[in-house]
């Protein structure tokens, strides 16, 4: 069953792993930083309509994406920054 309507808000975190969230839709997440000390800071799965909004992440770290988004629909990103980095075609 998907969580459904979840809104994260003004929230810095350091931790082993980045967030990971699977079979969610209409989730919300504004002012959110993550710094994990490895892997992905955002892992999505099987999941949409979502909206990002003033999205960052304090150091890019080389190889690694910042999110991941595998099966996910109707994302929305706003006030937000990308770092340069490699691109996947």
């Amino acid at each position: 069953m998907p969580v459904e309507g979840l809104r994260l808000t003004d929230i810095v975190a350091s931790a082993k792993e980045g967030l990971r969230a699977y079979n969610a839709l209409g989730l919300e997440l504004q002012n959110v930083r993550i710094d994990p000390e490895g892997g992905v800071p955002f892992l999505i799965r099987d999941s949409g309509r979502w909206i990002w909004t003033a999205f960052r992440r304090a150091s890019q770290k080389p190889g690694t994406p910042v999110v991941r988004l595998d099966r996910v629909t109707g994302v929305t990103l706003r006030n937000s920054v990308a770092w340069p980095g490699p691109r996947r075609s």
